[in-house]
């Protein structure tokens, strides 16, 4: 799964390291980028602490993000399988709405609020991957999954989930 991740904030940044890091480990395809005033700093100065950066180049971490961020999601619409917003529902929400196609072809969203407490799966939750990247965001940063799918919530089987998990599709 090709994953791009992106922060608007410098506490949104350090979760998005974290998220990186531990996604790159599980052999996942990840890319992190970074749009916000605190940027330029972090990635210039290398302002986050010795912990904080174990020891990595910051440089090859984030990229910054010097178009609009509706020229970005366009591209990670097209080029990823799964993007996470962390930030607010509100900047994903007008970002993605533009590229929002179909629950078939859509990519995986997913949000986390900048202080990590949650990761809200906001699109393509089954066939996407949204749902079960929404689990493994939370497990590593020790949040709440918000996942709102009634199949989901009520432990019922949902058929576009079981065919996606065995490359399979509905027609």
């Amino acid at each position: 799964m090709k994953i791009a991740i992106i922060s608007f904030s410098r506490a949104g940044y350090r979760l998005s390291e974290m998220l990186y890091w531990v996604l790159k480990e599980r052999n996942y395809e990840v890319s992190s980028y970074a749009k916000s005033k605190y940027t330029k700093k972090v990635l210039d100065e290398s302002q986050l602490d010795e912990d904080s950066r174990d020891f990595r180049n910051v440089k090859d971490f984030a990229k910054p993000v010097d178009e609009s961020i509706r020229e970005w999601t366009k591209q990670r619409f097209a080029d990823c399988d799964a993007i996470i917003f962390i930030g607010a529902c509100g900047i994903a929400v007008r970002s993605i709405a533009p590229f929002v196609k179909s629950k078939k072809v859509d990519p995986a969203v997913v949000v986390v609020d900048e202080q990590g407490k949650f990761v809200i799966s906001l699109l393509s939750g089954h066939i996407g991957g949204a749902n079960a990247l929404t689990l493994l965001a939370a497990g590593i940063l020790g949040a709440d999954p918000v996942i709102t799918t009634a199949t989901d919530l009520h432990g019922k089987f949902a058929v576009d989930a079981f065919a996606a998990g065995r490359d399979m599709y509905l027609d």
